[in-house]
């Protein structure tokens, strides 16, 4: 079986491009569905005095995720190129159930995350408001309350969508890329290594700016900060989140 491994400068320029404009779709569309929960929140808060039941967002957070880890999974599984057809139609098969199976458990598990950290943000900006109304000797209406607390949360929409993106476009395009690498290196006599790529900028964490270039086989981790971690933005080992959140690393493959 012969197999094309693209140059790392292909590989870094390609990633570079496609992760900025998965990352800005998917921050896009989270940006939209967080506006809505504010404004039903404020809405809610004015004619029933309670706080929305964040869960009920949750079919439309697991709609949009799916949706762009869909689009994230289908270029990155492809950074292995093989000439025979045959094997390579049945090798696809198995790296396309392998990562239908990583996406169905991640996006579950990510939506209920992110439902569960919104609710917990909403809540605190209510408290706080009341709290800061009160101090100030303020007598503030049940609407003025909920509409100070719904600006405080629209204000880091932004921002908390930006995160969420950057961190998602990491984790799926490594692992759809992990999933094809492992799939060809157990089921070819082709051996695969890995070599985690790091932005050496200020924005970098010193224990990723480590890590630069340290190689391994496809099938074992890297070690970064003490962490066991497949491929930038995994937690499948236990990596903490202060670990992925946010990452921007990279990782090529090539062959051993």
């Amino acid at each position: 079986m012969i197999l094309y491994f693209k140059s790392l400068k292909d590989q870094l320029a390609e990633d570079t491009a496609n992760y900025t404009r998965l990352s800005d779709g998917l921050a896009r569309d989270l940006r939209s569905v967080f506006l809505r929960i504010a404004n039903d929140f404020e809405a809610t808060m004015i004619a029933t005095r309670q706080i929305i039941n964040i869960n009920d967002y949750e079919l439309d957070i697991v709609s949009t995720l799916r949706d762009h880890y869909i689009k994230t999974s289908r270029i990155y599984k492809n950074s292995l190129r093989s000439l025979q057809k045959a094997e390579t139609d049945e090798l696809a098969a198995e790296i396309d159930v392998r990562i239908s199976q990583y996406i169905n458990d991640h996006t579950k598990k990510q939506a209920r995350f992110i439902t569960d950290t919104i609710e917990e943000a909403i809540r605190k900006d209510l408290i706080n408001t009341a709290i800061e109304s009160a101090i100030q000797g303020e007598r503030l209406t049940n609407g003025e309350v909920a509409k100070i607390a719904k600006d405080k949360f629209k204000e880091k929409i932004p921002a908390r969508a930006e995160v969420i993106a950057n961190t998602e476009i990491t984790n799926i395009a490594g692992a759809s890329k992990y999933a094809e690498a492992s799939v060809i290196n157990e089921k070819t006599e082709v051996k695969i290594v890995k070599t985690w790529i790091t932005e050496l900028d200020e924005r970098a964490r010193i224990d990723h700016i480590l890590a630069d270039g340290q190689t391994v086989g496809i099938d074992e981790p890297f070690i970064v900060g003490g962490e066991a971690l497949n491929f930038p933005g995994d937690t499948s080992l236990g990596a903490s989140i202060g670990n992925i959140i946010n990452c921007r690393c990279k990782y090529k493959t090539e062959k051993e």
